[in-house]
């Protein structure tokens, strides 16, 4: 095995984005990897990497040749001149604005579905008043709140799709409704502003406009901690943060509710993207709800035309999954962060086994019905959607891939150390290395069996793509650095019938612009098949003598 350091080789392209994760594997520098879709970008040294592997000079130019630009790729469906920033006056009235009952009508449809559900952004009481200020005197605070119905509406055209019979939704009227009025709301820390940049992060990040999207998340976790939700309301000095005035009992749970909504995203967003946090948990007070009634919104309180019928029983942000989130900004601080790249081996691998430790931790205080594993599931399991509601299945099966995802990345972080295994060797301090990187890749070929079990009684879910990529990714490195080893048929076979997987996959991905991506994901999963089959072919010719001395250059 090479006893390589990281290489500190520059990517091939600049792609002048930092919204990009570094991967090592076994000492090498492969790339950076997108950090929605999981598409590489493979680095100088990864190509050579590849090329020694498989022996065919240019053999990584087909994935080496794809620069995933987002914003030029989603720019055919934006205009090419900048929003207008410049501060009108403020209209009158509800100018501007569509007719209230058409909000109160999309409000009263889009409670029911599993988006608004999973993001709890929305107190009915709360937004009923909202309402009331934007189609009221202009002033302000009426400026707050159109911004916010109009983000309102971008949030409902994310999740038309889940009903029907209704007219689309014109995304781009909203857009250029809200980005004039976003110079009088960014310096006002209320609860309309906090709420609205959420929203919009939200609806930006998932159109894969990364670059705006964490700036209206920066922005929204900064005007969260102005407003004091980052430390429980029972915990908080009222005068630090409320001189002004009175807020109600239900303004603090929500705004605890919407700075949950933001550390969730904001963890996620750093381990996907590799950028540092905007919460500081050492600044942050992470006492967990008391009860679910602290994150739900009660569905009782307002009706505006008719009732969803189903509340919000199916509700994902439970305590579960914001313990799950605490433990995500321990692993970026402590394994990806910048003094995380500059751990010794023996800290790397203690930092390994702590976060290891913690998410077990997790895992078992997890409900049985909803408990991950990092085992094969039982055959029955596969059935528990025809007797299981949709969103429970379906927050089921997204905790398994977030599971055995954070397993891949916490034992995958053992392939930067200096000093790595080699084949046979006893040496028992290299033990922790060997077993942790064989965890790594036990947890991806988990997850591309789990996603490939769950798809045809589930379908694709939002983010779910970037898992199977990253799997296939760590199991592609895996069969380069060991080609002649016990599991590499399994895993080839594994990595092939992924890329049809990762086809089906695709065509059903609900973020626009996705039909751009689809062709470099259906060509990255397929070279991965490619070349590691030629990686195999070589060292069965060579034999494992000669390709063991090439590892070790």
């Amino acid at each position: 095995m090479p006893q390589s350091t990281p290489s500190p080789g520059p990517p091939l392209h600049n792609t002048g984005r930092s919204h990009t994760v570094r991967f090592h594997f076994a000492g090498h520098f492969l790339g950076q990897v997108g950090s929605f879709t999981g598409i590489p970008i493979i680095s100088a040294a990864g190509k050579v990497w590849i090329e020694d592997c498989t022996g065919l000079q240019g053999s990584a130019d087909k994935i080496c040749g794809i620069l995933p630009d987002w914003q030029a790729i989603l720019g055919r469906d934006q205009t090419d001149e900048p929003p207008d920033m410049t501060l009108p006056h403020p209209s009158s009235g509800a100018a501007g604005l569509p007719a209230r009952r058409v909000i109160e009508h999309q409000f009263a449809l889009f409670r029911s579905t599993n988006f608004a559900k999973t993001f709890c952004l929305w107190d009915p009481v709360l937004f009923r008043h909202t309402l009331n200020v934007a189609y009221g005197a202009a002033s302000s605070a009426s400026q707050a709140a159109k911004a916010h119905v109009f983000a309102f509406m971008l949030m409902t055209a994310e999740c038309q799709h889940e009903w029907n019979n209704t007219p689309k939704l014109d995304e781009k009227r909203w857009e250029s409704q809200v980005s004039p009025l976003i110079p009088h709301i960014i310096g006002q820390s209320d609860v309309i502003s906090a709420q609205t940049f959420l929203m919009l992060a939200i609806y930006y990040l998932f159109r894969a406009q990364e670059d705006r999207g964490l700036m209206y998340q920066n922005i929204a976790c900064r005007h969260l901690m102005a407003l004091g939700a980052h430390v429980h309301p029972l915990h908080r000095s009222e005068q630090e943060y409320y001189d002004q005035e009175e807020i109600s009992r239900r303004t603090k749970q929500h705004l605890r509710r919407l700075f949950w909504v933001a550390y969730w995203s904001d963890a996620e967003l750093c381990l996907r993207t590799g950028r540092p946090p905007a919460f500081d948990d050492d600044y942050c007070d992470l006492t967990l709800p008391f009860g679910q009634e602290e994150l739900k919104m009660d569905a009782m309180d307002v009706d505006f035309t008719h009732d969803s019928g189903s509340g919000n029983n199916g509700y994902s942000f439970n305590t579960d999954v914001l313990k799950l989130a605490t433990i995500k900004s321990r692993i970026g601080k402590g394994l990806y962060s910048v003094s995380a790249l500059r751990k010794t081996d023996s800290e790397i691998l203690c930092a390994v086994r702590e976060l290891d430790d913690e998410l077990e931790l997790w895992r078992t205080s997890v409900p049985e019905a909803e408990q991950p594993s990092l085992g094969a599931e039982p055959q029955s399991a596969s059935f528990g959607a025809e007797l299981t509601p949709r969103n429970m299945w379906g927050r089921k099966v997204m905790m398994r891939l977030q599971y055995l995802h954070l397993m891949a990345i916490i034992h995958q972080a053992s392939s930067r150390c200096r000093t790595l295994p080699a084949a046979g060797d006893g040496a028992e301090g290299l033990w922790g290395i060997s077993s942790s990187m064989a965890i790594s890749l036990h947890a991806s070929r988990e997850t591309l069996q789990h996603v490939r079990s769950t798809f045809t009684s589930l379908g694709v879910m939002r983010g779910m793509l970037f898992y199977p990529m990253m799997a296939a990714l760590n199991i592609f490195c895996n069969i380069l650095l060991d080609p002649l080893g016990p599991t590499v048929t399994d895993d080839l076979d594994l990595v092939k019938s992924t890329a049809e997987l990762v086809k089906d996959l695709s065509k059903g991905a609900a973020v626009v612009g996705d039909e751009h991506w689809r062709p470099d994901l259906e060509i990255f999963i397929t070279e991965f098949a490619r070349l590691g089959q030629c990686a195999i072919d070589r060292a069965r010719i060579l034999g494992p003598d000669y390709y063991n001395s090439l590892k070790c250059r």
